[in-house]
C-alpha cells in the first residue's frame, strides 16, 4: 500500500510539473518566437522550428534535473544556441556542396522593410554576427564565442556584414 501512495504522489508531482511547464510555455512562446524570428532575419518557418527545438531541449533539461527553474532568459540563451547550431549545420552543408562543385543559391524573401531585406540577404554567418552584435547587444567577444570564431574572425565578419548592409541599403534606396 505504501508503494501505491508513492506511485500516486509521483504521478501527481509529474502532473504538477507538466502544468507548470505548460504555463511557462504559454508565457514564453511569443517572446521566444519573436527573438528567434529576429535572429533568423524574419524567416518565420525557421524561427518556428528553432522554437520547437528550444522547448524540447528545455523539457529534456528539466526532466534530467539540468535546470531547477525555467526562466525566459535561460530559454532565450538556449534558443540562441539552437540558432548557432543551425548556422553551423548550414556551413558544413555549404562546404560539402562546394567540394562537389554545386553552386550555392540563396533564396531571399523580399519584404517591404529595407533593413529586414538587407539583413536577410547577408550570408548566414554575417547575418548571425550582425544580429547578435547589434540586435542582442552582445560584445564582439561574446559573438565570437557564440559562433565559435576568434575575435579577429568575428571582427571581420562584422565588418563584411556592415559593408554588405550599407551596400544593399544604398542600392535599395537608389531604386526606390
Amino acid at each position: 500500500m505504501h508503494e501505491q501512495r508513492v506511485g500516486a504522489s509521483a504521478r501527481a508531482s509529474r502532473a504538477d510539473g507538466l502544468g507548470e511547464f505548460l504555463a511557462f510555455y504559454d508565457d514564453s512562446v511569443t517572446p521566444l518566437f519573436r527573438y528567434l524570428c529576429r535572429l533568423c532575419g524574419g524567416d518565420r518557418a525557421l524561427a518556428e522550428d528553432l522554437a520547437q527545438e528550444t522547448f524540447v531541449a528545455a523539457l529534456v533539461q528539466l526532466n534530467a534535473g539540468g535546470v531547477e527553474q525555467l526562466t525566459l532568459g535561460w530559454l532565450l540563451v538556449v534558443g540562441r544556441h539552437k540558432f548557432v547550431d543551425h548556422l553551423r549545420r548550414l556551413e558544413v552543408e555549404h562546404r560539402k556542396l562546394v567540394l562537389v562543385g554545386w553552386p550555392r543559391a540563396e533564396v531571399i524573401d523580399v519584404r517591404d522593410d529595407e533593413l529586414v531585406a538587407a539583413i536577410r540577404s547577408l550570408p548566414p554567418l554575417q547575418r548571425a554576427a550582425i544580429t547578435l552584435r547589434y540586435g542582442d547587444d552582445l560584445s564582439v567577444r561574446a559573438v565570437g564565442d557564440a559562433l565559435g570564431k576568434t575575435r579577429r574572425a568575428t571582427e571581420s565578419l562584422l565588418a563584411r556584414g556592415l559593408r554588405s548592409l550599407r551596400s544593399g541599403l544604398s542600392e535599395g534606396g537608389a531604386d526606390g
